[in-house]
Parts: structure tokens; sequence; C-alpha cells
């Protein structure tokens, strides 16, 4: 996972190999989607706009 210096409310997730084992697949990507959506929502409360 990794978040856009440009535009700070992009994430990508399962993007390249730097991700994990088949990161790039549905199954593959579930844990790191699970923190994921904790640093978004993170972000978000910090920031007071939650969508």
């Amino acid at each position: 996972m990794s978040r856009s210096v440009e535009e700070p409310r992009l994430w990508l997730v399962g993007y390249g190999n730097w991700t994990g084992f088949a990161s790039a697949t549905i199954y593959g990507v579930g844990k790191t989607a699970k923190q994921t959506v904790k640093e978004i929502n993170t972000f978000f409360e910090k920031e007071g706009n939650i969508p």
C-alpha cells in the first residue's frame, strides 16, 4: 500500500511486487486492504473531513 505524494487522498493498494505475494489478486490484497482502510479512516479523522 502506498499513498500518493501529489494527491494525499489517493491510496494505491495491491500495486507492484513490493506489496507482497499475490497482492495483485483479490485474495492476496485482503490484509493490505484492511490496513489501508484503517489508515484512510485515521487520515480523515485527523483532517476532520470524514466523507
